[in-house]
């Protein structure tokens, strides 16, 4: 979770996989609620890849960086994971978003 944005991962299937945020500020604002009752009404793609953002685990911040864990959970779910081929399973991803923790 952000200052502005609560980031999620999005999967095949639904969307291309990546992730995505809600700007809960900008609907916080528009509809003059709090967090406790504020319904997701925007979401906005942050960053698409299914090569490297199969499945989109962690979020984490620093710095106006966005890091996820992306591996192959869903390979790994059917039996299909590779530990031997050349391709990686696990990776961290790296995205500027301008954005800070929560904890900031």
């Amino acid at each position: 979770m952000g200052h502005t944005n609560i980031y999620y991962g999005t999967l095949a299937g639904v969307y291309d996989c990546g992730f995505a945020y809600w700007p809960y500020q900008q609907d916080m604002q528009e509809q003059g609620v709090g967090l406790d009752e504020v319904e997701m009404k925007h979401f906005v793609i942050g960053h698409q890849d299914e090569t490297i953002l199969m499945w989109p685990d962690a979020f984490t911040m620093n710095d106006g960086w966005v890091y996820t864990i992306a591996n192959k959970g869903n390979e790994f779910l059917y039996g299909e994971l590779d530990f031997n081929g050349p391709d990686s399973n696990f990776r961290i991803i790296r995205v500027h978003m301008d954005d800070l923790s929560y904890l900031a």
